[in-house]
Order: C-alpha cells, then structure tokens, then sequence
C-alpha cells in the first residue's frame, strides 16, 4: 500500500501508513462497540437506580451521577491534556522493521548489527511510550474505584434508615444493594471507552 501511495519520504512514512492501517483502523473499528455502548449502557442504568432510590431517599441518590460524571469527565480531560502520542514512536518502530525486512539481503552481508541496534532503540522507545500511557491510565482508574467506593458507601448508609422506619424493606435493601453493585460493575468500562472514543477522533 506504501508503494502504491504518492509518499515524499518513502521510508520514513510508511511506518506511518503501516500504524495508521493496523491501530488506526482497530480504533475505528472498536468506535462504536467499546467507545459508545459502555457510556450508553451505564447512562441508562444510572438513570433508571436514580429514578427508583430517589423516591426512597431523596436527593442523597444524586450522588450516584458524581461516578458517572467522573468517568467521563476524568479520562478525556487527562487524555486531552497529556494526549499520549503513540502514533511516532510506533511509527519509528515499524519502519524499523521495514528496513530491517527490506534490507535482509544487504545485511545478511553487511551485518546486521547496527540495524539490529536501530530497532532496539525504536523498540525501546514505543515501550517507553506505551508504560507511560499505561500508568496515566491506571492512576486516573484508581482515583475513579476510590470515588466509586465513597458513593456506595455514602447511598448505603442513606438506605439503612430507610429501611428502620419502614419507607423500604429488607429485601428491597438487599435488591438494592445488588443493583448498585452491578451498576458499579458496568461502570467500569466507561473510562477506557472515554478513552477510546478520544482515540478515534
């Protein structure tokens, strides 16, 4: 494809074309299944447990939007403002490869030890790259398990006078209890899909 496409700088651009043809096209690919449906998904639920607790405790059940808002606001603010760029060093990466696949001949007599050298350096920096966007990623993740954990608590013990003055029963509070835990569950997916969405566009 790289041959066919009119490139100034052959070599150098088609590490390029061969990432945008492999990452890039996965990223649009994964757009709508794990970009859009887990957002949409937890919005859903979020707003169906609130308009049922919120005639049980009050107010006190809006602090179930503080997650949701978090999980989309927090990844794509972090995202945004470090923009982890994978695009060049993977690049570099590749066309590493490319050299070193194109060049076999020549290096089969020449020795391969400084190209060998070239594609350890790139291959060092694309990790580099990768551990750095890793590690943001973990630590907003960890920040938002910490909210979540303080919200449930927080909506729990709301619950538990509910059920002591007879406005809920006991079972209802287990249901409850399990509801939030699942809506938890499936809010989790949500920062990774803010973040794929920031990556497909």
């Amino acid at each position: 494809a790289a041959a066919l496409l009119p490139l100034r700088a052959r070599r150098a651009r088609q590490g390029e074309v061969l990432h945008d043809m492999l990452t890039g096209a996965d990223e649009q690919r994964d757009f709508f299944v794990r970009g859009l449906l887990p957002p949409i998904t937890a919005c859903l639920l979020t707003l169906g447990i609130l308009a049922w607790l919120t005639a049980v405790i009050g107010a006190t059940a809006l602090l179930l939007l503080v997650p949701f808002t978090a999980r989309l606001g927090a990844p794509a603010l972090v995202y945004r403002r470090t923009q982890p760029d994978t695009r060049e060093p993977d690049s570099a990466y590749r066309s590493a490869l490319l050299d070193l696949g194109d060049g076999a001949d020549e290096l089969r007599f020449a020795g391969t030890r400084s190209a060998l050298a070239v594609l350890k350096q790139a291959a060092a920096a694309k990790q580099r790259a990768d551990k750095k966007a890793a590690r943001r990623a973990d630590g907003v993740d960890t920040a938002l398990e910490v909210l979540d954990a303080i919200v449930w608590l927080l909506v729990l013990a709301a619950l538990i006078p509910a059920v002591g003055d007879g406005r809920m029963s006991g079972i209802a509070f287990a249901a409850a209890f399990l509801t939030l835990e699942a809506l938890f569950s499936e809010l989790q997916p949500t920062a990774e899909a803010v973040r794929q969405i920031c990556r497909s566009h």
